[in-house]
């Protein structure tokens, strides 16, 4: 099925939300470089970014080239790849009313906003026949600070046109996926109470209470619930191993010389802290800000605050080795290379592969000095 995201039919399809398509822009108007956009999109990846003077992009990629650079009005912090129908789509950052959405088959671009009392979080994720987007937001209300979280549902098939919510019996949700099982989101609860009215501020850190939840879109409910449990960690991001199982990693709002874990991994049901000796989690700086997995069991962090990646074995929970690159947030597995793709603050990107004893090898793929990467990759 063939998908219009021209203004006119945005504008049709999301009258009944409040929701505001903005003018097409063709792929020729954007900053490509001497290059044409491929056919084949398998390989790209995606980032939002900025530069020195505060303006923000949507940017597109492969491990060779930059395909892609176009102004966003907003800053952005995830994206999501619709590989049916080769969409792009790049949320706002909390407290972000927008959706940016490319079509690259049609060359085109628009955006979705929130609906009323709902702004977005950040995060989302595509169903496995990729026809629904699913968005971690916020519902808030304007007569006080109180709000809740809930996941967006959105057609893909009528221009992205919000179709309905779920409860995920949490505040501050934040990164979600989907399971393997093909109906199961796994979410990362934050805990963090937030208001627009009040932004970038977090209202509630004495109380606090941060959790893991699994929804199943089939019901829209959520069917299981598990706490963190430590008080005052926000679980943020997450990824899954080759097995189903979910790695989940946290930022904490305590005190600075709190020696506490920051990654938990999800096996049968249960958060299991992956393992450091005593006190090395304080070289964390208290902030993961991305994980993500290869297929033979190895999961990555990013830690900008403390200028490192860690690589860890999820068969024994245990570090490997830590890595010291600067301002390193962004990461995603590349098949194709079959290594890590890393972003960081000073406009680089990088690939991390792994020899047969683990050992890691770093490498430059590109280097744009005049941006810094956002803090999320996706492929």
């Amino acid at each position: 099925m063939a998908i219009n995201l021209t203004r006119r039919n945005v504008l049709k399809a999301l009258a009944s939300t409040g929701a505001i398509g903005l003018s097409p822009l063709s792929f020729s108007s954007v900053s490509t470089g001497r290059h044409s956009l491929p056919v084949d999109y398998s390989d790209v990846i995606l980032s939002a970014a900025s530069d020195g003077d505060n303006n923000h992009f949507l940017t597109a990629f492969t491990p060779q080239r930059q395909l892609l650079k176009a102004p966003l009005p907003h800053r952005g912090h995830a994206c999501a790849i619709n590989k049916k129908y080769n969409h792009w789509v790049f949320f706002s950052r909390r407290p972000g009313l927008e959706l940016t959405i490319y079509d690259a088959n049609n060359k085109i671009k628009d955006e979705v906003t929130s609906s009323e009392n709902r702004h977005f979080f950040g995060h989302g994720c595509f169903s496995a026949d990729q026809n629904t987007l699913y968005c971690t937001e916020n519902a808030f209300t304007q007569a006080s600070d109180s709000s809740t979280g809930v996941i967006g549902i959105y057609d893909v098939t009528s221009g992205y046109r919000r179709i309905g919510e779920i409860d995920c019996q949490g505040i501050g949700p934040h990164q979600l996926v989907l399971l393997p099982d093909n109906k199961t989101l796994a979410v990362a609860i934050g805990g963090i109470l937030t208001h627009p009215s009040k932004p970038r501020q977090k209202l509630n850190l004495d109380t606090l209470h941060s959790a893991l939840v699994f929804i199943d879109t089939t019901s829209r409910r959520v069917t299981k619930r598990l706490l963190c449990p430590e008080p005052q960690l926000s679980l943020r991001h997450l990824a899954i191993a080759s097995n189903g199982d979910v790695i989940i990693a946290g930022q904490y709002q305590g005190e600075p010389s709190d020696n506490i874990p920051l990654l938990y991994h999800c096996r049968e049901q249960q958060l299991h802290p992956m393992q450091l000796p005593q006190q090395q989690w304080l070289g964390f700086n208290q902030y993961i800000a991305s994980v993500a997995t290869s297929p033979n069991g190895i999961a990555v962090t990013t830690s900008p605050r403390a200028n490192s990646i860690e690589l860890w074995d999820l068969s024994n929970n245990v570090l490997l080795s830590k890595h010291r690159i600067k301002d390193c947030a962004g990461i995603t597995w590349s098949t194709s290379l079959a290594g890590f793709i890393l972003s960081n603050g000073s406009g680089q990107l990088l690939l991390l592969t792994l020899d047969a004893d683990q050992s890691a090898s770093i490498k430059r793929l590109q280097h744009h000095a005049s941006l810094r990467w956002d803090n999320h990759l996706s492929s």
